[in-house]
């Protein structure tokens, strides 16, 4: 249980550190089409939360009915990797579209940011939602039993939250300057897929159980502070 343990800590470390390299790269990438005025950072931001909400309260909702979660997990890994790497290329070319839109609503700025909006979540929505979702699966394949549930959702968040600060820090400060915003992108995908590896190396080793329908519920209410880990 303690490699069970250590492992899933240290892949969901990975995890952490890929979203936030993720939203670092995203923050560079879409400041070429939203610009970096307070409105276009709110603008992505809230899209890239709403993707966070929206994957917690799925997971959440069908933790009960997954019988592997940590081979769920994995692939969650995975779409996190694949999709991000395609928003990382999608958004400098979202100009081409919202170009036109823009123009014609260029009395409102309301009208601009709720296409703004629209268009960011709507980029955003599959990795994000992806990304919001394996910490509910996570947890689930960690508590081993109802006894355990609070020191698996503690024990991973905390392992969460720390990659998080290391991937931002490691992005802002290393990562854009030495290698670039496209090459940076692939190594929070290669964390990505380094994470759901880990989780498919200890598919052999005890995992317990899907939760019950009372602990998926407090799952959900409790995972949504993770979305505050990738912020």
């Amino acid at each position: 249980m303690r490699m069970l343990a250590a492992a899933l800590s240290v892949a969901f470390f990975f995890s952490g550190a890929a979203g936030l390299i993720f939203q670092v790269v995203w923050f560079y990438r879409a400041g070429l089409v939203f610009g970096s005025s307070v409105w276009a950072v709110t603008i992505v931001l809230s899209s890239f939360m709403g993707g966070l909400a929206l994957g917690n309260a799925l997971a959440g909702r069908y933790a009960s009915k997954v019988e592997r979660p940590l081979v769920v997990y994995a692939q969650l890994e995975a779409l996190v990797a694949i999709s991000g790497l395609a928003v990382s290329l999608l958004l400098p070319h979202l100009a081409v579209i919202l170009g036109p839109l823009t123009r014609v609503a260029s009395e409102s700025i309301w009208a601009i940011n709720v296409m703004r909006l629209v268009a960011a979540f709507a980029v955003l929505v599959v990795p994000a939602t992806a990304m919001g979702a394996t910490f509910p699966v996570l947890v689930g394949a960690a508590a081993g039993d109802h006894d355990r549930f609070g020191v698996a959702l503690g024990r991973l968040y905390g392992w969460n939250t720390l990659g998080a600060v290391v991937g931002v820090v490691t992005a802002e400060l290393v990562l854009v300057d030495r290698i670039g915003v496209a090459w940076t992108a692939w190594t929070a995908a290669a964390l990505n897929v380094i994470a759901g590896a880990l989780a498919i190396s200890v598919v052999g080793r005890p995992e317990g159980h899907p939760l019950p329908k009372k602990k998926s519920i407090q799952a959900t209410r409790n995972s949504a502070v993770s979305a505050s880990s990738a912020a």
